[in-house]
């Protein structure tokens, strides 16, 4: 298909292909995971301190400790809260960005865009139950499930895609050690996927 026989990506939108196909997607999704586009280059944002995370506005502690050889406590649902999203609100970046490079393993091809605009997100809503056993962070696992916007399960790719977007978040979550501030904590988040380009 020529690029003149098409519209172009609506704006803060990039092309990009993706088995095969050429496809919309947010423009932090064409950029590699860690980093957001600005302008025309990715790039990081600004490193913080061992035991925070960016939070848009600055870097927001998540690891707390009364002091030496005491045990350092994590506060998972802060966490959770800016890596994978605010409960109820749109998934973050580092958990959305590599679902929305593969718009195709979620079932979404051009022909089931009829009626649509072609640069329209399908949603695919996340729901995620971390699991810490003793409050040992080191242990912590999820069970997800998702589905879309018509409460249909994704492929079965799209579903290993999802399996490995919130475990690639785990390791660098166990990594941190010490004690949970829960047992438990659940999030559902909305990721938009776009639609390949017909």
């Amino acid at each position: 298909m020529r690029a003149a026989d098409r519209a172009p990506c609506e704006s803060g939108a990039s092309e990009l292909v993706e088995s095969g196909k050429i496809v919309c997607a947010g423009q932090d999704a064409t950029c590699p995971r860690g980093t957001r586009r600005e302008g025309a280059t990715c790039a990081r944002s600004l490193p913080c301190p061992a035991g925070s995370l960016a939070d848009g506005a600055g870097c927001r502690p998540v690891v707390t400790s009364a002091g030496p050889g005491t045990v350092a406590r994590v506060d998972v649902g802060a966490w959770a809260s800016l890596v994978l999203g605010v409960d109820g609100g749109s998934g973050q970046p580092a958990l959305c960005s590599p679902l929305a490079q593969r718009p195709t393993a979620f079932g979404h091809q051009p022909e089931n865009a009829v009626g649509r605009d072609a640069e329209s997100p399908l949603a695919l809503n996340i729901r995620i139950l971390l699991s810490v056993p003793d409050e040992d962070v080191s242990r912590v696992h999820a069970s997800v499930t998702a589905t879309d916007g018509a409460g249909r399960p994704p492929t079965p790719l799209g579903q290993a895609l999802v399996r490995e977007a919130v475990d690639t978040e785990l390791e660098a979550l166990r990594s941190l050690g010490g004690e949970s501030s829960a047992g438990e904590v659940e999030v559902s988040v909305r990721c938009g996927l776009a639609l390949p380009l017909r």
